[in-house]
């Protein structure tokens, strides 16, 4: 096993042709998404992952992207206008509440209105 700790190395091992980091990809993600077997499996076949990611990149670009901003922005914008501002506003923990409310701003952004995340999952995810 090696380790790769600089950009140059991690660019140069990701370039190489015989090396995959797919393995771990598909295990953390099935961990961190709670996914099930037969999901995980459809993930082990060849080329899935790598389709996956094209999809994501191209979907991720110039207006897509734009619209995401603006969906994550905008869900802010509501929690920040939640706040009243005659009255002083008490936070245990800054971090946390930071936290939670762009953790919720990227996967409404994400996922629309059908956000099948809620606050008490993303912290388990965390």
């Amino acid at each position: 096993m090696y380790v790769a700790n600089s950009p140059s190395l991690i660019a140069a091992a990701m370039r190489h042709g015989d090396i995959s980091f797919e393995p771990f990809q598909i295990e953390a993600s099935a961990v961190v998404l709670d996914l099930p077997p037969h999901h995980k499996d459809k993930f082990l076949q060849p080329g899935v992952l790598g389709h996956v990611e094209k999809t994501m990149a191209s979907n991720l670009r110039l207006d897509p992207l734009q619209k995401m901003n603006f969906a994550a922005l905008e869900h802010l914008a509501g929690k920040l206008n939640d706040i009243d501002a005659t009255s002083a506003l008490s936070i245990s923990d800054g971090y946390a509440w930071i936290k939670g409310v762009l953790s919720m701003a990227t996967t409404t952004a994400l996922y629309g209105k059908g956000n099948m995340w809620d606050a008490e999952k993303l912290e388990d995810l965390w």
